[in-house]
């Protein structure tokens, strides 16, 4: 039965554990895991958005953040700004 105490070894596991730990935390963080785009999505709206998915979409290709109330009151100053 071979030993098995070469650094190589170590280190593929250590590599094999690491990988391990770096998907299962980056499918637990994900965007949309556990809650629908588009109730935060700027294009909710059935106007706006012909996803088929909608309402019940965990993943969009055109997800857009809604903005909040101090992002647009600034955009709408720099626009008013702008055309002065």
């Amino acid at each position: 039965m071979p030993e098995f105490h070469e650094p190589q070894f170590y280190i593929l596991i250590f590599l094999a554990i690491s990988v391990s730990a770096l998907t299962i935390y980056s499918v637990a963080t994900a965007r949309g895991f556990g809650k629908f785009l588009c109730q935060d999505c700027k294009f909710n709206n059935s106007a706006d958005c012909l996803k088929d998915e909608r309402p019940m979409a965990f993943e969009c290709t055109s997800y857009r953040k809604k903005e909040t109330s101090s992002k647009i009151s600034l955009t709408n100053l720099i626009k008013k700004i702008k055309l002065r």
